[in-house]
């Protein structure tokens, strides 16, 4: 027989001579049963010793969380404290049922109890929803009033106390002076924690600057500077260049690099971990003039022209030039040039010569060709028309040039090579295979330099070499073919060209040494 209600209770008109089953009932506890055969008119107390139910709970928390269990109609239990791991077992104390668990801990904000049901047999685990208490930080700064800034967001000027600061979480604080390189500094602080940060030591602000085209600036004069002051820039990688700053508001930059147009920016903030500011520089126009004293001259200027000299090319780019100038009865002049961004060169004046060996002055990257005087004696069967002889005629007298060009067939050089007529044989190079032309041409460039020769001129396939050497005024032509390059001289010893002292002189080791290397050079 099971009775409902709550203890003591009393039960009337039991059936006597029966035998009854008689339970109790507690939640959070085992039940509990009697049998008793009740006599007429008999009047009984029966006592049930009920036995508590009890269950497990973990409780996880931050360490050194206080744990307490609160139950309506039931004093407190006070189950214990989270240890180090953040987690704790309590397996004596709850009998089943419901449970509201509460956590305290000194360093959390306070939370809302856990509600949890306890039931045998059955784990049963509460999860604390705690919130650190803040922490405060002050700023300090020498010098004073630099700009604060806390994981990326302002927060005032030094000096100054920051409150409600999270804590056990890195913080990065950074300070910011105009002038002076940022300073970072990361801390982390514990809950309710008031902590001081002094920044107290500054470098001078840097802005980095990536100068292009670095393959041309980087053997150039440079020179750059803050708001019209010299900075001490340099070099800290190739075209990384480094610019301490001025603590004005703003900074114009201004970047001057030889044989490029100047350029200007201005700056004001600069993050220190921002990347080198790429400038990219723009070269000054190349420019070549040329200039001609012989009146009615064309220019070209590789496959540009013909236009009338003097003439002025300002819109060229950096590379390499070749340079003619000619005439219908006159020699033609070429010269090559190399320019580089900004360089600007003067070619001449040139003078073209209807007859007589050019002339070249000691300045190479200028030559200038001049017309020679010579004598006209009149031709005859056994006397060679000469082109220099003992005697010059008056400026004003009339001549007939000779021819200047060097006409035997077996000679193999063409009318139009700039070669005088008495001009000597001096040797051959003859190749086992056909050589392109342009590549024998840089050879002899090579080995001439290497030699102190200097390149005069260039006139199709012939180029022309000078050197002024130990008395020496020589003058050799090399005419480059597939098989072979001819060599011919026409040079002399001592007293120079016109001087009445003059003798003519092959310089035949310093020929013979220039073919040698030349062999080799296209082996």
């Amino acid at each position: 027989m099971v009775v409902r209600g709550t203890t003591p209770k009393e039960i009337a008109d039991l059936p006597a001579g029966t035998n009854l089953a008689i339970e109790a009932r507690l939640e959070g506890y085992d039940s509990a049963r009697q049998n008793y055969t009740f006599k007429p008119g008999e009047r009984r107390d029966l006592a049930f010793n009920l036995v508590q139910q009890r269950g497990s709970l973990t409780a996880r928390a931050r360490p050194g969380t206080h744990v307490i269990a609160r139950r309506a109609g039931q004093n407190q239990i006070d189950l214990g404290t989270v240890g180090p791991s953040g987690e704790a077992s309590f397996s004596e104390g709850l009998a089943q049922g419901r449970w509201s668990i509460v956590f305290e801990n000194p360093d959390c904000q306070p939370a809302s109890p856990v509600d949890v049901s306890i039931e045998q047999g059955r784990p049963t685990v509460a999860t604390a929803r705690q919130s650190l208490l803040p922490a405060s930080l002050e700023v300090r700064s020498d010098p004073s009033g630099g700009t604060i800034w806390i994981n990326g967001a302002q927060h005032g000027n030094t000096p100054t106390v920051l409150e409600g600061l999270p804590a056990e979480t890195p913080i990065n604080v950074e300070l910011r002076i105009r002038g002076r390189t940022p300073v970072t500094r990361t801390v982390t602080l514990r809950p309710r924690e008031r902590s001081t940060l002094n920044f107290d030591r500054f470098e001078a602000e840097k802005l980095r600057l990536d100068l292009q085209p670095w393959d041309s600036l980087r053997n150039r004069r440079i020179t750059i500077t803050v708001n019209g002051a010299p900075t001490g820039a340099r070099s800290i990688n190739g075209s990384t260049f480094e610019v301490p700053l001025d603590s004005a508001a703003q900074r114009k930059i201004h970047i001057e690099a030889e044989g490029f147009q100047e350029q200007d920016f201005w700056v004001e903030n600069v993050a220190q971990d921002e990347r080198p500011r790429r400038v990219t520089l723009q070269p000054l126009p190349t420019a070549i003039s040329v200039l001609s004293q012989t009146p009615g001259a064309h220019v070209w200027i590789n496959d540009r022209g013909p236009v009338d000299a003097p003439v002025n090319f300002s819109d060229l780019a950096p590379g390499h030039y070749v340079i003619r100038i000619e005439k219908d009865g006159y020699g033609r002049f070429s010269q090559e040039l190399d320019l580089s961004a900004g360089e600007r060169r003067t070619v001449g004046p040139i003078a073209l010569v209807s007859t007589g060996r050019p002339v070249v002055n000691n300045n190479y990257n200028n030559p200038v060709y001049t017309p020679q005087p010579y004598n006209n004696p009149a031709p005859s069967s056994d006397t060679p028309t000469s082109l220099f002889g003992r005697e010059n005629p008056p400026v004003s007298t009339p001549t007939t040039p000779p021819p200047a060009y060097r006409n035997d067939p077996g000679s193999g050089m063409s009318r139009n090579d700039i070669v005088p007529p008495h001009a000597d044989d001096a040797g051959v190079v003859e190749f086992k295979t056909p050589l392109r032309t342009d590549q024998v041409m840089n050879s002899i460039r090579q080995v001439a330099q290497r030699r102190g020769w200097a390149v005069a001129g260039v006139q199709g396939n012939v180029i022309i070499l000078k050197l002024n050497h130990h008395g020496y005024d020589a003058t050799v032509y090399c005419r480059v073919e597939p098989h072979r390059v001819e060599f011919l001289s026409d040079s002399y010893k001592s007293g120079g060209l016109l001087s009445k002292d003059q003798s003519k002189q092959v310089p035949t080791s310093w020929i013979k040494n220039l073919q040698q290397d030349l062999a080799k050079a296209v082996r």
